[in-house]
């Protein structure tokens, strides 16, 4: 190849031949491959860029890619001097800095659109971007502001979720990953999809198919998808951590038959209360995680089983237990017959523990003894039927 490159400009008929002693200046030599600065090509409106031209053979179709940035007229492209044929066409004010590609439309063909580096990748749609890796595509040329970042394989679809134009999508990496829709993250993993709009997926075969779902998935493997729009689906097969600071404490996330989750009371140890009297004023347990009461819901029946210990400052201690079931009829709480109260140990006659509905709640009671302090602890199970 002689030290000529030909050019065409796009919108018009000439073509420039440069010589690499005149608008070319080399910048770094390695071996047969020049680093060079296109200057201004004769055509005032066609800016400088930067790439990568390998002159070792006539045939460089998937070697040094030139694209100019002028949004109007005199976008530059390759000439291939071996073939008429010049491959897929570069968008309006695009950028693609990739040396190697397999098919003519492995190129940044949206308007403004970029790919940064790597191999194979594609950027169909209005300011989209391909950063770099392997066989990554946005692949909407009627979509816009779509961005990989880089991995493998990884694809922002064609056709819009709902017949819809995909935009302002993003995926971070990893590999094998899909997006169909507008509005999503997927921002890494292997094997996710999301087919809706403002949604997430990661980890392993997460797949949100419904919009507003968040679904995060653990490496066992298999599918796991998002069961209704707005939802925030977990799997997670080792189990789930979850501290939140407040409602949370003393309590389990469960959920329902329909897979929606709720607080409850944990079945193991029960809900813990504390008090601590002062003379001989009655005094009401509280939980100890928030300081509240164990309500009673509305038209729900509870059978409830207490464990109450108390020792004073002087070290006198009691112990009892009750258990007695309560029932809400219409807002209104009380309790179902009597409820039993066993005294284990009571060395001061004048304190006592006794439970009432008061509050639709399991309200537990308390007296001490004058002069002393005593400190009253309790646990409280319970079983539910509503």
């Amino acid at each position: 190849m002689a030290n000529k490159i030909k050019f065409s400009a796009l919108n018009t008929i000439d073509t420039v031949d440069l010589d690499f002693s005149s608008a070319i200046v080399p910048l770094v030599q390695d071996g047969e491959n020049f680093k060079v600065l296109i200057d201004s090509l004769e055509h005032p409106r066609s800016q400088s860029v930067y790439t990568t031209v390998q002159t070792k053979s006539g045939d460089w179709d998937d070697h040094g890619v030139v694209q100019g940035t002028g949004i109007t007229l005199y976008n530059l492209e390759a000439y291939k001097q071996q073939s008429v044929e010049q491959g897929g066409f570069r968008g309006e004010g695009s950028v693609d800095l990739q040396t190697s590609r397999s098919t003519a439309v492995q190129v940044a063909s949206g308007t403004n659109s970029v790919v940064g580096g790597g191999r194979n990748n594609q950027a169909a749609g209005t300011r989209d971007t391909v950063g770099g890796g392997f066989d990554n595509a946005t692949l909407d040329p009627m979509g816009f502001n779509n961005v990989i970042t880089g991995g493998g394989s990884n694809k922002i679809n064609d056709i819009g979720y709902a017949n819809s134009i995909g935009y302002a999508n993003s995926i971070g990496g990893g590999t094998n990953n899909t997006i169909t829709g507008h509005t999503n993250t997927i921002p890494g993993g292997s094997n996710n999809t999301v087919n809706s709009n403002y949604s997430f997926a990661t980890g392993l075969n997460a797949n949100a198919v419904h919009d507003g779902a968040t679904v995060f998935s653990d490496s066992t493997g298999g599918e796991f998808s998002s069961v209704k729009a707005n939802s925030f689906n977990i799997k997670a097969e080792g189990g789930l951590r979850l501290v939140d600071g407040t409602e949370g404490e003393g309590k389990i996330l469960t959920c329902y038959n329909d897979g929606e989750g709720h607080w409850a009371d944990a079945p193991e140890g029960g809900v813990s209360l504390s008090v601590t009297t002062q003379n001989d004023t009655q005094a009401e347990l509280l939980t100890v995680s928030d300081s509240s009461r164990i309500s009673v819901s509305l038209n729900e029946t509870v059978m409830f089983s207490v464990l109450v210990v108390a020792r004073s400052t002087s070290g006198l201690s009691a112990g009892y237990t009750i258990e007695g079931v309560i029932k809400d009829v219409n807002g209104i709480a009380s309790i179902v017959g009597i409820a039993i109260k066993t005294v284990f140990a009571e060395e001061n006659a004048n304190w006592d523990a006794t439970v009432t509905a008061d509050n639709n709640s399991i309200t537990l009671l308390v007296n001490g003894a004058p002069s002393e302090d005593v400190k009253w602890n309790a646990t409280v199970n319970k079983v539910v039927v509503v």
